[in-house]
């Protein structure tokens, strides 16, 4: 299992209701690609959805659960208060996106108890690592948690160095009352050193 963030990837619903949403698992261009050729079941993602006939939207994390079926997990925005949509019938644009609320500066937002590196070991390092955050003894497995790159010198690298080539940071693998798992890849080959990070959770 884990987070992803595939480009080019829509699809349209005709889900109704506040339950789970299916696509239909056809191409919507000849140059996009489907849910089902980026995620396993069990991936989770950022998903948009928005009612053509409507004004019905909403943002967050989802799912994949089946072949072309998602459960909706954290709701971050929408047109109903930022809760979950009862969606009418009709047709629904659903797309891989970054949400713009989680788009924001870690510095500016996490305080440095919350700041820790994650190492990709010694030259020539490795394509990803991981890092166990533990001690979180209110966490539940509903929590939302982000984890970004802060531009901080470690002993590796500057605080610039941090966002000429940043490691990609997913987080998963939520055990209640303990903590979680921050995962970090690289975008090309591979990253080596330490790289300053700092997380959240609510």
């Amino acid at each position: 299992m884990a987070h992803v963030y595939p480009a080019r990837t829509a699809d349209i619903s005709l889900s109704t209701g506040l339950g789970q949403l299916s696509v239909n698992g056809v191409p919507v261009a000849s140059n996009m690609r489907t849910f089902s050729q980026v995620m396993e079941i069990g991936d989770t993602i950022y998903l948009g959805i928005a009612h053509r006939d409507a004004a019905q939207w909403e943002e967050g994390i989802y799912t994949y659960i089946g072949t072309n079926r998602f459960a909706r997990t954290v709701i971050l925005e929408s047109s109903n208060g930022n809760g979950p949509v009862d969606f009418s019938a009709g047709i629904k644009d659903v797309w891989a996106t970054i949400p713009s609320r989680t788009v924001q500066r870690a510095d500016e937002n996490v305080t440095n108890d919350n700041r820790t590196t994650i190492d990709f070991g010694a030259w020539p390092g490795s394509p990803d690592t991981s890092l166990v955050v533990t001690g979180q003894t209110a966490i539940t497995d509903t929590s939302f948690v982000m984890a970004q790159v802060v531009p901080a010198d470690t002993d590796d690298h500057t605080a610039d160095e941090h966002w000429v080539d940043p490691p990609i940071l997913s987080v998963g693998e939520i055990v209640p009352n303990v903590g979680f798992t921050v995962r970090a890849l690289a975008r090309d080959g591979n990253l080596y050193g330490k790289y300053s990070i700092a997380w959240l959770w609510k």
